[in-house]
């Protein structure tokens, strides 16, 4: 509501997050596809005209990402590209992707 809004002009942020609740019906369809990106991009749109990066959580299929990507979301998450994983698993997974390239990226 009202008070959540108004943290955007009291606290020091730079990043403004999507919850999932919005991600998860981007590759939907019918009007829960419509109301998803019509929310994702009033969100993305927000953030932006505030001067922050956007960043979407819960990204699970390559249609939810290409969905971001041509929202103008700067940043993802989620499982469509790693389950959460331990610090030595995290490392691991990281030097794998280094060394074999990334799946995916949001820009």
């Amino acid at each position: 509501g009202y008070s959540s809004l108004s943290y955007l002009q009291r606290l020091p942020v730079d990043v403004l997050k999507i919850d999932r609740a919005f991600v998860k019906d981007l590759d939907a369809s019918g009007d829960a596809e419509r109301h998803a990106r019509a929310l994702t991009a009033a969100i993305t749109g927000l953030g932006h005209s505030l001067g922050l990066k956007v960043l979407a959580e819960g990204v699970e299929t390559k249609a939810q990402l290409e969905a971001l990507r041509s929202l103008g979301c700067d940043a993802v998450q989620g499982f469509y590209f790693a389950r959460p994983l331990d610090a030595h698993a995290a490392a691991e997974w990281l030097r794998i992707q280094s060394s074999d390239g990334p799946r995916s990226s949001a820009s």
